[in-house]
């Protein structure tokens, strides 16, 4: 016996044992199994639609990574390990940002639990 003649890669109705026993089930078919970004996408979607919804936030359809791997490198000597592996492989990147990482002037640099506080061995 061969493996398709165990199963058929198709979509078989709903069981009739099973109609009347399942809540609210829906089937997404846009989002196979087999692939993780649409699902990740549709999660982020779940998470905001309601604020969506009452225009509290803003949600982009799309994304600037995509589907496409994304490498992060804080190195020069991580840019070349980078460029190396693709060149092996043949898989060309292209830059999104060649800049050094800076904290942006908003972010908080100074932790909130770092206040000095009289130590409970002073007592």
């Amino acid at each position: 016996m061969r493996l398709r003649d165990l199963y058929e890669d198709a979509v078989a109705p709903t069981p009739k044992r099973l109609k009347n026993t399942l809540p609210p089930t829906f089937m997404m078919t846009t989002l196979p199994n087999s692939n993780g970004y649409p699902q990740y996408r549709h999660g982020l979607a779940l998470a905001v639609a309601l604020a969506v919804e009452r225009g509290e936030v803003d949600f982009d359809k799309a994304s600037m990574w995509n589907q496409n791997q994304t490498v992060i490198c804080y190195t020069p000597q991580e840019e070349e390990i980078l460029r190396l592996a693709n060149k092996l492989i043949g898989a060309p990147a292209t830059p999104v940002s060649t800049q050094r990482s800076q904290e942006s002037d908003w972010v908080n640099k100074v932790s909130v639990t770092s206040r000095s506080r009289p130590s409970m061995d002073s007592e």
